[in-house]
């Protein structure tokens, strides 16, 4: 509140520390150290891109900005895993100014389960469906020429978060199954279409390879990729 009165904010994002109950482990994310001082459209590309998290539980929104455009979250059987992003980068795009406040003033205790192994069922097509919303907003207030590279690598590295998330071990569905939703969600023409558009300096080396077996049309290999790949994060986590 301090900070927002400071700097005549519209918007105020802190830091936060997650800590992992089972492991032990606490993390805190340098938001405020990364993105002070920079326009507020550096955190909007990196939200969009995966980088920072869409969180609405460490920010501060002033209320005549979410009165004067009308902000709302979506119903929860609207956009059930990502309703949070949804109504952040609305908020940071109408926002004139943005602050960010360099102390985790929020702590979040988390199960591992929770984070990495829940399967989340039509989570492609929420993300799909953000994806959309967004591309609308973007064009009817002009800023979709600023925004559109980071966009694209959203729909495209929702389409692997979703392909992975097929492969979570707390998944129970058959594995003919899955192979058909992973095949559902590579036919899609907005997450295949965008492939040869991203830049592929926005993804790691894994995601690279997984992004080359879908564009050969490699769906064998893409399962089993995407099985080996998400045990690998999941033992990685527990450690």
């Amino acid at each position: 509140y301090e900070k927002a009165k400071d700097k005549d904010a519209d918007l105020v994002i802190c830091d936060y520390a997650v800590e992992i109950q089972d492991t032990g482990k606490t993390v805190c994310p340098d938001i405020g150290k990364n993105y002070e001082g920079k326009p507020k459209e550096a955190f909007m590309k990196d939200l969009l891109k995966g980088k920072v998290s869409g969180f609405s539980w460490n920010k501060l929104y002033r209320r005549d900005l979410i009165e004067r455009h009308k902000l709302v979250f979506p119903l929860r059987d609207e956009l059930e895993n990502i309703e949070d992003q949804y109504f952040s980068f609305r908020c940071l795009l109408y926002a004139n100014t943005a602050a960010f406040v360099t102390k985790p003033l929020y702590h979040y205790r988390v199960h591992l389960s929770s984070i990495v192994q829940k399967y989340q069922a039509g989570l492609f097509e929420d993300g799909l469906a953000l994806y959309e919303a967004n591309l609308d907003c973007l064009t009817k207030h002009g800023e979709l020429p600023a925004l559109k590279e980071a966009l694209h690598v959203f729909i495209v590295n929702h389409g692997c978060i979703s392909i992975l998330n097929e492969c979570k071990s707390r998944n129970k569905n058959p594995s003919i199954e899955k192979y058909k939703n992973i095949r559902s969600i590579c036919a899609c023409p907005e997450f295949r279409g965008k492939i040869p558009a991203v830049d592929m300096s926005a993804f790691d080396s894994k995601k690279k390879l997984l992004l080359m077996l879908i564009r050969l049309r490699l769906m064998p290999a893409v399962y089993g990729f995407s099985a080996i790949y998400q045990k690998m994060i999941e033992h990685r986590m527990k450690k």
